[in-house]
């Protein structure tokens, strides 16, 4: 838990100061899209539409990037 809350101060203070932040993937779930290794930049929006890729958090803390597929 304590990751997540240093990952979630880090983000916001790249946020504030940039309003972006660029990550490099890892795993195969987005494939083809986006490959192990590429660089993802990304931004916090309060709306997302179906077909958004997102970024979030989910078990073990660990960060996740997914389409949202439905609402």
């Amino acid at each position: 838990m304590e990751n997540k809350k240093l990952l979630i101060k880090i983000f916001n203070t790249c946020f504030a100061k940039h309003n972006t932040l660029n990550l490099s993937v890892k795993g195969n779930s987005m494939f083809p899209i986006l490959q192990e290794g590429d660089t993802v930049t990304i931004h916090s929006q309060f709306d997302y539409n179906i077909g958004d890729i997102l970024v979030f958090f989910y078990k073990n803390n660990k960060l996740l990037i997914h389409r949202l597929l439905k609402k």
